[in-house]
């Protein structure tokens, strides 16, 4: 009735098939189960396909792999795909620990900022935090407020930006609209664009941060805000890290409340701390 040819409409549960009219070359699932009906299986030639979104919950790494390895066996030459795969592990789950040179010679204690867990257990102590993102600055602000005497080693530039309201900037858009829409215009943005846009938005935080900036050169800190200018958020993308939201450290560092070297003028690390290489240990 409607002018098309080579097409039969059936009405019936799509569980069962149509089992009159197979095999099929191809069956196309447009609902979600949560596993593929054996009757569609059957209904299936040899080297055939069944093209479905595939509703799964996945409950741990383990089921997981279980899960990736059936997907991967296929049955009757049939191919099964992934529609979307989430992986909830977290950011930054995994520790990445710098082989750091004579370190082992230092007689105190040495932890990965994942095994910190308080800074009322250094109260009095000297401590050293070698690190300036976001991990590091954490640290050392709590072990000064504990009442540690703390010393931050930067390895290499780090991107500084205030938490309110600097780094909120990029997040600008979502104050109006519903969040489908700007999540939509937000994903679409072709990158050459969207690096633009964050290379203005980044020029607007330095702006509102100059004080503070201007106050970490001064006192040593390297600064650098991103490949191209593009920002913290550019830098999330790509690396995962090299930025610091300031809630109150950086300002303890132009205040000398808590020390900076750089850790390229380290000359070795001995039982009593760092070696300088102007002869003053930390």
């Amino acid at each position: 009735e409607l002018g098309y040819d080579g097409v039969t409409v059936r009405a019936g549960d799509g569980y069962l098939g149509w089992p009159e009219a197979a095999p099929f070359d191809a069956i196309i699932v447009t609902a979600a189960p949560d596993h593929i009906p054996q009757p569609l299986v059957d209904q299936l030639k040899i080297g055939g396909r069944i093209d479905y979104l595939m509703r799964v919950v996945c409950r741990d790494i383990d089921h997981y792999n279980e899960l990736s390895d059936f997907m991967s066996r296929g049955e009757l030459g049939v191919e099964k795909f992934h529609g979307h795969v989430v992986l909830a592990t977290g950011v930054s789950g995994i520790p990445s620990v710098p082989e750091i040179a004579g370190l082992k010679d230092f007689a105190g204690n040495v932890m990965h900022s994942s095994q910190y867990d308080d800074g009322e257990n250094w109260k009095g102590r000297r401590a050293i935090v070698i690190g300036t993102g976001n991990s590091g600055h954490d640290i050392a602000q709590d072990l000064h407020s504990s009442g540690a005497n703390v010393t931050l080693f930067q390895r290499s530039s780090t991107l500084v930006v205030s938490i309110e309201p600097s780094a909120q900037l990029v997040y600008a858009p979502y104050n109006e609209g519903t969040l489908e829409d700007n999540d939509l215009i937000a994903t679409s943005i072709p990158l050459k664009l969207a690096r633009k846009s964050h290379r203005l938005t980044g020029e607007k935080s330095r702006a509102l941060d100059k004080e503070l900036l201007d106050g970490l050169e001064r006192a040593g800190f390297k600064l650098d805000y991103g490949e191209d200018n593009t920002g913290w958020q550019f830098k999330y993308l790509t690396r995962g890290g090299g930025y610091y939201f300031n809630v109150g450290c950086s300002d303890m560092i132009v205040r000398g409340d808590i020390a900076l070297k750089q850790f390229a003028d380290i000359d070795a690390f001995t039982a009593d701390g760092a070696k300088m290489r102007d002869g003053t240990t930390v």
